[in-house]
């Protein structure tokens, strides 16, 4: 990060080691350390002022993990010297954190602009490290903010990301470091939209894609927006990605079933992805509609084919119809072109693949 600053900006880079303070496993030391380190960062901040002038609104505090909460210390001390605060902070962790006020984390009185992004939020016990909470001006969930495309979630790993970083074990709490860096390097190739909903499911649901320059949030080194915002993003780098939708309709003319039902997308080069409409369970109701967000990842650039799997439930007391189907099936981009249309009505058999056919007029 700082050497992508470096790159992209007239700008000076400080950075604070405080290896020794946060070192594993002494976690409960590493959280009483982050108060006296953010506090000699404020000091060293004031000495530097006072000699070239430098200006609080021109001061941009970024912490990672354990770190944001040295900045949140750092702009409680600047408070407590001088009365001020930075221009910015960016961030946050949890553990020993977050069932407390905003005197002993990270909070938005801090700074004039505090933004947070969620990568890592889940409970401890599965591997979680980060901050469930809204705490700043502006916070971002990518992806729900618990866990990431592309991460695996252990404990073991996520404890150990706390003190070493080691990016194979620290993926999910790591995550929001890549993304904010990619926005640094990365300014105008693609924009890492957020989009303001009650919560993620529902933002999963499609319920929440509508929205405009004056409510879309946008996460990064040049945000906008406050309140909290949720969005999506690919497995791999490049991370950013737009946010499409999936609309599904059942048949009319069709018996319910039980079952699952399952698309799966084709790349051109060679990427696959599974999306599951329902769960093996689940009721399909004739005539029915789903609608589905979709980070529009590399598989879409171009399609090649998609194909539709049907499997019907095999319970004690309920079981799927031997066949269902699909009237249509179409995915677009957030501006609304299609990447994929099917019109035509299909029977599916259970447990037996089937390519959807394009259509090119109207459904």
């Amino acid at each position: 990060m700082k050497n992508a600053f470096i790159k992209m900006e007239n700008v000076n880079v400080i950075l604070i080691d405080w290896s020794l303070g946060a070192r594993v496993p002494y976690y409960v030391a590493a959280a009483v350390n982050s108060e006296l380190v953010g506090a000699q960062g404020a000091n060293l901040y004031y000495t530097i002022k006072d000699k070239l002038g430098i200006m609080e609104k021109d001061l941009h505090v970024i912490g990672f993990s354990l770190g944001a909460h040295v900045a949140g210390f750092f702009g409680k001390r600047m408070q407590q010297i001088r009365g001020t605060r930075p221009g910015r902070i960016t961030d946050p962790a949890s553990p020993l954190f977050e069932d407390y006020g905003g005197e002993v984390h990270l909070y938005k009185d801090d700074a004039d602009f505090v933004d947070v992004i969620h990568t890592n939020a889940d409970l401890l016990i599965y591997g979680g490290v980060g901050i469930a909470v809204p705490v700043g001006h502006v916070d971002y969930f990518p992806n729900g903010g618990k866990r990431q495309p592309g991460c695996g979630s252990t404990l073991k790993g996520a404890l150990l990301d706390i003190f070493k970083g080691e990016r194979e074990r620290a993926c999910n709490h790591e995550r929001a470091v890549h993304l904010f860096t990619d926005t640094i390097l990365n300014p105008d190739s693609c924009q890492y939209i957020g989009y303001p909903c009650s919560n993620y499911s529902d933002f999963e649901l499609g319920k929440c894609l509508s929205c405009d320059a004056s409510s879309c949030g946008q996460m990064g080194y040049r945000p906008k927006g406050s309140g909290v915002y949720y969005l999506m993003t690919k497995p791999k780098e490049p991370f950013c990605a737009d946010v499409g939708k999936l609309h599904v309709r059942y048949p009319s003319a069709i018996k319910k079933s039980f079952g699952s039902m399952i698309l799966t997308l084709f790349g051109a080069n060679g990427d696959k992805e599974n999306i599951t409409l329902s769960q093996k369970d689940e009721k399909l109701s004739p005539g029915a509609e789903k609608l589905l967000a979709l980070p529009i990842n590399d598989v879409f650039k171009p399609l090649s084919k998609v194909t539709a799997l049907y499997l019907k439930y095999n319970g004690w007391f309920t079981k799927g119809a031997e066949t269902f189907g699909l009237a249509s099936v179409t995915i677009t981009s957030s501006n609304g072109d299609y990447i994929f249309k099917t019109c035509e009505d299909i029977i599916l058999k259970d447990n037996e693949y089937q390519e959807l056919k394009q259509t090119t007029g109207t459904c």
